[in-house]
């Protein structure tokens, strides 16, 4: 579960990182709905849904309520179907788990990503 935690967090990261590159999403789409789409298909893609269904549940329901964004709302899902669209498929070997967590807990979360050509000190 940690790895998985640690996959659907990096995979959403770079789905909302590349998102900039789509200029109707990088316009006209909010943030907020930006990120919760990226974490909908994070967590499809990583293949974790079935595992994890209760605490899927429980977390859209979360987030639904502190952030007003629904995730049947049909921004979400079109901003969800541009990026299924313009990230059919995502190479796996950008996201080697074993690395990502060592990176995480050295730098604390959040510093490095797939997409950063840097990373910080």
């Amino acid at each position: 579960p940690e790895n998985s935690k640690v996959l659907i967090y990096n995979i959403a990261r770079y789905l909302c990182e590349i998102s900039i590159m789509v200029s109707y999403l990088f316009i006209e789409s909010k943030p907020s709905v930006v990120a919760v789409a990226s974490l909908l298909y994070a967590i499809e893609y990583s293949d974790t849904a079935p595992e994890l269904h209760d605490v899927y549940e429980a977390f859209m329901e979360n987030i639904s309520q502190a952030t007003n964004i629904c995730t049947d709302d049909s921004d979400v899902q079109e901003v969800y179907t541009i990026l299924k669209r313009e990230c059919p498929t995502i190479s796996m070997d950008e996201f080697e788990v074993d690395e990502l967590c060592d990176e995480m807990s050295d730098f604390g979360i959040g510093n490095a990503s797939p997409s950063c050509v840097s990373k910080a000190a």
